[in-house]
Parts: structure tokens; sequence; C-alpha cells
């Protein structure tokens, strides 16, 4: 195997409709839009 395996993630079923995750993923990699 070798191609896109630079995120290997085990995703929970449905994940591609409910990007929840990767909201809270890139709220920790994104600085905040209105920084205090």
């Amino acid at each position: 195997p070798g191609g896109q395996g630079h995120l290997t993630l085990h995703l929970p079923a449905g994940w591609h409709r409910q990007p929840a995750w990767l909201n809270a993923f890139t709220a920790t990699h994104d600085p905040p839009a209105h920084p205090a």
C-alpha cells in the first residue's frame, strides 16, 4: 500500500456528513477569529 496514507484515521461511519470532528480539529490548528 502506498498513496494517501498520511491521514489514516479510523473514522466512524458517516464521518463525511458529520464534520464535527473536523471542526474540532481545525479549531485547534487555526487561530481564533476574534483574539482577546
